[in-house]
């Protein structure tokens, strides 16, 4: 896991650029990452910018989470990273007609497991 300052500032901007790649907007980028309610999007900013993401974990298993489902779409797109940023806001009959981000922010944990579970084809066994 996630054990130092520097681990912790390169997962924060991996996962930044993932979010910003998706278009998710700052306030579900916080709803994502399980930070607190009260976090302001200029917090955000500066996890891009070199600031580690705070060393809590359950918001460094979220981030790890998200980072595991960039990657996985990168592999399934691999010759198109729009391709791959489109499908998480694309709804698909797999999750109700639901989008992938839309799973992830009504189902919190459930449901980003439920998206990496779902590129990984493994469907929850």
């Amino acid at each position: 896991m996630i054990q130092t300052e520097q681990q912790r500032l390169e997962l924060a901007q991996t996962v930044m650029e993932f979010l910003d790649a998706w278009r998710v907007r700052p306030r579900e980028q916080i709803m994502l990452l399980g930070l607190d309610f009260q976090t302001r999007s200029r917090a955000l900013a500066r996890y891009r910018q070199g600031t580690p993401l705070p060393d809590d974990e359950f918001v460094l298993r979220r981030a790890c989470e998200l980072v595991a489902i960039g990657r996985a779409l990168l592999t399934v797109f691999p010759h198109s990273a729009p391709s791959a940023s489109l499908w998480v806001t694309t709804p698909h009959a797999n999750f109700g007609n639901r989008t992938p981000l839309d799973v992830m922010l009504d189902d919190r944990e459930h449901g980003i497991g439920r998206i990496l579970r779902s590129l990984d084809n493994t469907g929850g066994w």
